[in-house]
């Protein structure tokens, strides 16, 4: 893995079963999600994570997406999946009517 990349992250989205054994070259960090605990958000009624909710929602629906285009051309869907370009352009896309300028605002970034 180059830095800024990841693994796993199928796991989340889609029934997976990691393939293979992968064996760190340099120290790296670890995260480890509890996906059970990561779905409980999904089902919790705080009006202030609904939007967030729907949009993770969209992300995995086009996650999965992406992952079945992938299947269906012949390209290998494994733990290291489509790279951060992908996958960041996945989120964007999900998450681009939270987080888009508001009328009458300008974006700092």
């Amino acid at each position: 893995l180059a830095q800024g990349e990841w693994i796993c992250e199928a796991a989340v989205w889609i029934d997976w079963s990691h393939r293979g054994r992968l064996v760190a070259q340099s120290a790296s960090d670890l995260l480890l999600l509890m996906v059970s605990k990561f779905e409980r958000v999904f089902v919790s009624e705080h009006s202030e994570i609904v939007a967030t909710c729907e949009c993770i929602m969209k992300y995995a629906i086009a996650f999965v997406k992406e992952a079945n285009e992938m299947d269906k051309i012949g390209e290998v869907v494994d733990d290291l999946f489509a790279g951060p370009d992908i996958l960041t352009d996945l989120a964007q896309d999900a998450f681009q009517d939270v987080y888009a300028p508001k009328k009458g605002h300008h974006n700092l970034t």
